[in-house]
């Protein structure tokens, strides 16, 4: 209620100051309820928006499957994981093209760190393997987490 309006009211006797508290009361309870509902209403359209841009790739076929192979704080040691991956999997192995090993350098919070993963989309669906631990599974964080830091940026 507006403060002016309110004083008026309670000069004129038209209402109590009690009833006045009541309805300035209600008008905060409504705005925080309709924040809170803009709140809900703006992240189902975000929910709502990525679930359109999944449907859109995977009606235009853009959904790529992929895995991910390896973690590791030196390339090599991904590559390593690499390669022990491709003899677990030499079917699936045989039919990539050297475009679907993604291999990633990672920035850490002072180091960069290599990430590998394979789009399996020239392997026949039921021949795909599926996601398997990570092989090597390095953590970048884990030094912030054991010394209790939260991570940086979260």
């Amino acid at each position: 209620m507006n403060p002016d309006l309110a004083a008026d009211l309670l000069a004129d006797g038209v209402v109590t100051a009690d009833e006045v508290a009541a309805q300035q009361a209600r008008s905060v309870r409504t705005k925080r309820l309709a924040r809170r509902w803009s709140l809900k209403v703006r992240r189902l359209q975000q929910r709502i928006r990525s679930r359109q841009q999944i449907a859109e790739w995977n009606r235009r076929g853009k959904w790529k499957p992929l895995i991910e192979i390896a973690r590791a704080a030196k390339q090599e040691d991904a590559l390593a994981g690499l390669e022990r991956w491709k003899a677990r999997h030499p079917g699936a192995a045989a039919k990539l093209e050297p475009a679907d090993v993604l291999v990633d350098a990672m920035r850490g919070r002072f180091t960069t760190w290599t990430r590998i993963r394979i789009n399996l989309e020239h392997v026949p669906a039921d021949e795909r393997p599926l996601q398997e631990p990570l092989d090597p599974d390095y953590d970048p964080w884990a030094a912030y987490r054991d010394q209790g830091e939260s991570r940086p940026g979260a």
